[in-house]
């Protein structure tokens, strides 16, 4: 959890390269995802950089992993450029469609 002029931003995870990639990655963890959620995760994307200055100058991409979504927020995740993880026993693994375009937000 970091705080930023009394504003609170907690993280699942986060994840980040310096060097050539100098990418950070942000993956929230969800049962069952819900509309809500999206919106939440794109409410962190856009508060990170100023909770985290530290990594204003990295790409910033976001996972959403789930044990469960619907196909209409599946489709609504990806067209966001938010990669989607599928999480089943302790098995996390990404689903990344063809036609799949990651986003990065900063």
């Amino acid at each position: 959890m970091r705080s930023n002029n009394g504003k609170k931003l907690e993280l699942d995870v986060l994840a980040y390269a310096n060097g050539e990639l100098n990418t950070a990655i942000i993956v929230e963890v969800k049962s069952h995802a819900r509309q809500e959620d999206l919106q939440q995760l794109l409410k962190i994307l856009e508060t990170f950089p100023k909770a985290f200055p530290e990594h204003a100058d990295k790409k910033l991409y976001a996972i959403l992993a789930v044990v469960d979504i619907s196909d209409n927020l599946k489709k609504k995740l990806l067209k966001n450029g938010i990669y989607l993880a599928m999480i089943h026993d302790e098995h996390f693994k990404l689903q990344v469609p063809k036609n799949f375009q990651a986003r990065y937000f900063n």
